[in-house]
């Protein structure tokens, strides 16, 4: 299944980062069976939920997994799936770097409520 929620949202101007997003979360959807299991969070999130300006240009965009299950699977797909982007691991986070954007995947930490931006992204603050 692919996922296209991002592009079709025209959640970023940019369309290409819309595309990335929406790999990476086809790639969830497809081993998981749900886009559940990521949430967009950090400054974009807040821009979601109108907490910051829609005009705001985030320095990078962060997604959280839900699990260590998810994580885990990504941490060895996306280098594949990306071969032409740089790509770093520390203890908490893998960052994808793009030409136009890092992309954050953080390790699950706390529980927090999830919303839904358009009734299609799940997010959190």
């Amino acid at each position: 299944m692919i996922y296209n929620e991002f592009g079709r949202l025209k959640v970023f101007q940019e369309p290409q980062i819309n595309t990335i997003c929406d790999k990476i979360y086809s790639e969830v959807v497809n081993v998981f069976g749900s886009a559940c299991s990521m949430k967009v969070c950090g400054s974009v999130g807040r821009i979601f939920h109108g907490i910051l300006s829609d005009n705001y240009i985030p320095k990078d965009i962060d997604l959280v997994c839900t699990n260590y299950f998810v994580y885990r699977m990504l941490l060895n797909r996306l280098p594949k799936l990306f071969p032409n982007y740089e790509f770093r691991i520390d203890n908490i986070r893998m960052i994808l770097f793009t030409e136009h954007i890092a992309i954050e995947i953080w390790k699950p930490s706390r529980k927090s409520p999830a919303h839904l931006y358009q009734n299609k992204i799940a997010y959190t603050l």
